[in-house]
């Protein structure tokens, strides 16, 4: 096709190009376009003229902007972004993809929603110096949108800020082996499945301040079985170990808890510390080690301290555990009769009368006051020890206590400083 009449067909589909060198005409509603310098798009006009999908490679786009309601497949490949590229407020009804983009100048995807595919994998975003005019404009924008589906920014290289504030991730989000090179915000984004940030590099500052990772330890080894089970169906690829899929994820935890350290915030690090002991804990599960071994020990000592405190992150669990240990051991040493018959009062009143949620806590609380009132020297345990009126079973209950209140305490104390401006 020679230069003028591709032009012209160009322009038929809102097509604005100086030069290229492949053009085929639409079959079945498609464009195809490479090796071209384009200067426009007008995807209205190609909305209107009832085309359903645009690919565009390896070529060189200096002016674009995305109509607000975008009915299309778009695919751009390789293709460079001289000018800014505008896609604020869009709804993107189909999969979209810059897989390799280079972005020149600032891109603004702010506000949009992606209701199937985000594939932005190992696009660059291009640093300026600092002499150009636009130097101080070269942000790429997510922020406040939704991604409905798959948002892929794999093995990215970004050189300048990147902003996801109050965007939405409802699926799979993928930023393994990304570079980002200067500030970084995740603030206040919701991730509705774990995202993966294994060998992410985040040279610059990073916020995820009340980013939304509230899983707990049961969704995410469902989230690293299912990845293992997706991943292993593909025959034509190498199988992968689960213990591999869950250092692939402790990766990723670790990486922001190291950002966040270097940033000064050891408060929010000290989340992402407990998500990168849960994945180890998973690791080490399914291993299965031999008892009584280093890694058999490691495992049960991480299922300890997350049921304790959930690894000193959580004040109020541990807090829980000491009411019970305390409550538990006056039960145990049998030294108050008058308190066996009141506790089973006092749990049926609050099961049937007034149908208390934590009862466990409630009866335990009244247990250590009805001590309190009768003999308050039997909660600090070491006294006990010098009683002469002890058995066996007494004593050997209040030698376990001693341990165990000591562990709690410790505990407490670490995981109290842990949630206090008090470093630690």
């Amino acid at each position: 096709m020679d230069s003028e009449n591709f032009i012209e067909n160009l322009k038929r589909y809102g097509i604005l190009a100086r030069e290229g060198c492949e053009f085929n005409l639409p079959e079945e509603a498609k464009i195809k376009i490479s090796d071209a310098t384009i200067e426009s798009i007008d995807f209205d006009v190609l909305q209107e003229k009832g085309i359903k999908e645009l690919t565009i490679g390896f070529s060189k786009i200096s002016n674009i902007k995305f109509s607000n309601q975008n009915d299309l497949r778009i695919y751009f490949v390789k293709c460079n972004f001289l000018d800014r590229v505008i896609a604020s407020k869009c709804n993107f009804e189909k999969e979209v993809s810059f897989n390799k983009a280079i972005f020149q100048k600032e891109a603004s995807f702010s506000n949009c929603n992606f209701k199937d595919k985000a594939n932005f994998k190992r696009f660059i975003s291009v640093a300026l110096s600092p002499n150009d005019e636009d130097y101080n404009e070269l942000n790429i924008l997510f922020e406040n949108c939704i991604f409905n589906k798959r948002a892929d920014f794999h093995s990215s290289k970004i050189a300048n800020g990147i902003y996801f504030t109050d965007s939405h991730f409802k699926d799979y989000a993928d930023f393994h082996a990304c570079e980002f090179e200067k500030n970084t915000c995740f603030y206040r984004v919701k991730f509705e499945k774990i995202p993966n940030f294994s060998q992410a590099i985040f040279k610059g500052n990073l916020n995820v301040v009340n980013t939304n990772l509230n899983f707990d330890f049961e969704k995410l080894e469902n989230k690293v079985n299912e990845e293992y089970e997706e991943f292993n169906k593909n025959e034509e690829q190498d199988e992968k170990s689960l213990d591999k899929f869950a250092n692939d994820f402790r990766d990723s935890f670790r990486v922001f808890k190291n950002a966040l350290i270097k940033d000064n915030n050891p408060l929010d690090a000290s989340n992402f510390h407990k998500y990168e002991l849960y994945c180890k804990e998973i690791e080490l599960n399914s291993k299965k080690p031999k008892k009584f071994s280093k890694e058999w020990l490691d495992k049960y000592q991480l299922i300890f301290y997350r049921k304790l405190c959930n690894h000193h992150t959580n004040l109020i669990l541990n807090l829980k555990w000491l009411i019970y240990v305390i409550a538990l051991y006056i039960l145990l040493l049998g030294k108050i009769f008058f308190m066996y018959p009141l506790c089973i009062v006092i749990l049926m009143v609050c099961k049937y009368f007034f149908k208390i949620k934590n009862i466990k806590v409630f009866v335990s609380l009244a247990i250590i006051f009805m001590s309190v009132c009768s003999e308050p020297k039997l909660i600090f345990g070491v006294s006990n020890l010098f009683l002469d009126d002890l058995n066996w079973w007494q004593n050997l209950v209040t030698a376990i206590y001693i341990l165990t209140i000591a562990l709690v305490l410790f505990s407490l104390q670490k995981t109290a400083r842990k949630n206090s401006i008090v470093p630690s």
